[in-house]
């Protein structure tokens, strides 16, 4: 059987189409669209019998493939004009019908790969054709074919108007939807922002416009910023660090008392920021900043500037260490920032005590760094 001409033709539509459900079956090459073929089946749900139908199934109700439901199945030989048949050539049809329920169920359970034929409907399968062409009862119909009258094609031309002005409505309505989210999002993001620079500020203590205008600078840094993602938890000190030599180098000779503590709460962060400010200060830098993140650059400027003090004032060292031996430990050839450490108590007292004008730059050196060590020594104690 061909049916790319005008004939009848047998016509499926099963509840048991897998994750889709309902879909419809129909040979290969259908000379009718999916709106006529679905005006059938409309009316084939309501009763066994229309002018251009024959139909079984209404109490074959089956269980749906994907849960646990039940639903009728049908099936129907369509495009054939009733009108001209008698009641016993209709009664062979429906016997004839009923004797293919057998093998739908086959074709619907195990034959069709609902997973990806199932993305078209209706699902074109030869195996309605044959069945048609074995069955001499429904190859003797082929003369018998319906022909609608021209006022039949009015609620075609309707439901396909309805349908383009649903798919229209649909793209607005998506259109809609897209942008209420895009909005949305972006306010959620200016919220999430906010909230942020709230907890920030409850850290770092009140700011005014400028700062507030930095803070949010700062607040870009992806890795900043997530630190305040869940303010109620502890903050890792890898995720705070991020020198050269990690926490076990130079982190506890000048950051802590407690070189085994791995985490910084909400409050510690304070201590950590004031210790950010210190570096900024003995280092001229003198810039307001809420990141406590402590990296690279602020170590290499910190050596850099001691190393710098210590260039200047060679000859000094020189005496100081020869004229007290238990200051040998601070001489030049050590770690930068183990110098400002090990050497500031045993000298702090001499470079303190009123200056000479000539003393005055170390005078004022080592007064930062007490500063400094007094601060970021706070830091995970």
């Amino acid at each position: 059987m061909t049916t790319n001409h005008n004939t009848p033709f047998l016509l499926i539509q099963t509840p048991r189409a897998g994750k889709w459900n309902y879909r419809h079956i129909t040979p290969p090459n259908l000379w009718i669209n999916q709106q006529q073929v679905l005006a059938i089946i409309e009316a084939a749900r309501k009763k066994k019998e229309g002018k251009n139908f024959l139909a079984v199934g209404h109490d074959n109700v089956v269980k749906q493939l994907d849960g646990n439901r039940s639903a009728p199945e049908l099936l129907i030989l369509a495009g054939i004009n009733t009108k001209s048949l008698s009641g016993e050539e209709k009664q062979v049809l429906r016997d004839s019908l009923q004797s293919l329920l057998g093998q739908v169920d086959k074709l619907v359970t195990q034959e069709v790969d609902w997973n990806t034929e199932g993305e078209n409907d209706p699902v074109a399968k030869k195996e309605l054709a044959n069945w048609f062409d074995d069955h001499e009862c429904f190859e003797r119909t082929q003369h018998l074919v319906w022909k609608p009258k021209p006022k039949w094609l009015f609620p075609v031309v309707v439901a396909v108007i309805v349908s383009i002005t649903l798919i229209f409505t649909d793209v607005l309505n998506k259109e809609k939807e897209q942008k209420e989210k895009e909005k949305q999002e972006a306010t959620d993001k200016v919220n999430k922002e906010k909230h942020k620079l709230e907890i920030l500020t409850s850290i770092c203590g009140s700011m005014n416009n400028d700062q507030e205008k930095t803070a949010s600078e700062e607040l870009k840094n992806e890795k900043f910023s997530k630190l305040f993602e869940n303010p109620q938890s502890d903050i890792s000190v890898s995720e705070v660090f991020t020198m050269k030599e990690k926490p076990k180098g130079l982190f506890p000779a000048l950051f802590s008392e407690n070189p085994n503590k791995e985490n910084l709460n909400k409050d510690e962060l304070k201590t950590l920021i004031a210790c950010k400010r210190t570096i900024n200060t003995f280092t001229d830098k003198n810039q307001f900043t809420c990141n406590p993140l402590i990296g690279d650059t602020e170590i290499d400027t910190l050596e850099q500037k001691i190393k710098t003090y210590q260039d200047k004032n060679k000859d000094f060292y020189e005496g100081v260490i020869e004229e007290n031996s238990k200051a040998k430990y601070c001489g030049e050839k050590i770690n930068k920032i183990e110098f400002l450490t090990k050497c500031y108590d045993s000298w702090a007292e001499k470079k303190l005590k009123l200056p000479k004008k000539s003393e005055n730059e170390r005078f004022e050196f080592w007064k930062k760094a007490g500063h400094l060590l007094e601060s970021c020594r706070k830091v995970g104690s």
